[in-house]
């Protein structure tokens, strides 16, 4: 069976005079609590699925405040 390729539409986002391209969150795919440590897992812009990963609630929210969680039953 061959492999699926899986192309890309867009590029990453690259941030003001960052060498670093940094992906933008495209979905909250799921949330955990763990010892009072809230985690949303995270499926970026531009990136396979498998390359989801669970992020601080906390830091994903004051590193991309225009992500709207409030109708993904995030907390």
């Amino acid at each position: 069976m061959a492999a699926q390729e899986i192309v890309q539409d867009s590029l990453p986002t690259v941030h003001d005079g960052a060498d670093a391209i940094v992906p933008t969150p495209q979905s909250i795919i799921n949330c955990r609590t763990r010892r009072k440590n809230k985690k949303v897992l995270a499926h970026w812009h531009g990136l396979s699925p498998a390359d989801t990963s669970w992020e601080d609630l906390e830091e994903l929210r004051m590193k991309f405040p225009d992500m709207i969680l409030e109708d993904k039953n995030v907390f």
